[in-house]
């Protein structure tokens, strides 16, 4: 209020529903500022772009980036449809310290995956409500022998990326042996989970380039410069992107 806001939005994680109506309105009434919701799901991403540039009068910025996420989502769909369901990649996503917390099939937190056509291993862990992270056992997941790992890194998140390479108690899972443990870039925060934000639209394209090149056959270092460039003004240099990219980067 102090420093004069025009106009607060508040973005939605899931379907705008009541309760996120009231607790903006609540905020409106508290403050006098007027409270915009804007659904924040990932197929209403270009929507909720273009009704952001029709409010601040961005209407041909907000075009472009609604465009850009249409495209790369649409691409993605089609170049996993050419995968047959039987040759989709045995994939498990490793949360937490230990690489021993994950999120199923469907969840909100396993979006990116689903939607970039991965074969999530954990498909019968029950999901948690609210912030996820299932916990599984190392023996789940030995048992499971995924093809590709995804985990968190060890530096900004606390992740297990390092330990699940290194040890060996994961030593003779299929994507250690194969190296084929990523860890999911972080810049400037995840590009697939926690927050759920438009960084999932470049996360669904690394994902699917990295389980599937030769369907989804783009170059990640240009497509990352493309996207910081566009979304949030950075000029990447190819180096630079080669970095954020990390060990899925084979280029």
């Amino acid at each position: 209020m102090a420093e004069g806001v025009q106009v607060i939005f508040s973005v939605t994680t899931g379907k705008p529903g009541d309760s996120d109506v009231g607790s903006a309105d609540d905020l409106q009434n508290q403050t006098g500022i007027p409270v915009v919701v804007l659904d924040g799901t990932l197929d209403a991403t270009p929507t909720t772009y273009r009704t952001l540039g029709t409010l601040l009068g961005k209407e041909d910025q907000a075009e472009k980036l609604a465009s850009y996420c249409e495209t790369a989502l649409d691409n993605v769909d089609k170049a996993v449809a050419t995968v047959p369901e039987d040759q989709r990649v045995r994939l498990y996503y490793a949360e937490g310290s230990e690489g021993l917390q994950t999120e199923p099939k469907g969840s909100t937190h396993s979006l990116a995956f689903d939607r970039a056509g991965a074969d999530n291993v954990a498909q019968d862990v029950e999901a948690q409500k609210g912030k996820g992270m299932s916990p599984v056992s190392l023996e789940q997941v030995l048992a499971w022998n995924p093809q590709v790992i995804i985990a968190w890194d060890d530096v900004v998140r606390g992740g297990a990326d390092e330990l699940i390479r290194t040890d060996a108690n994961w030593s003779t899972i299929d994507a250690v042996k194969d190296g084929k443990v990523y860890t999911m870039p972080n810049v400037p925060f995840s590009w697939c989970d926690r927050p759920p934000s438009v960084n999932r639209i470049l996360g669904i394209q690394w994902i699917a380039n990295t389980l599937y090149p030769e369907a989804y056959d783009v170059d990640m270092v240009e497509v990352t410069k493309e996207f910081y460039s566009m979304f949030y003004h950075a000029d990447v240099t190819d180096e630079q992107a080669r970095e954020i990219l990390g060990n899925s980067y084979n280029g």
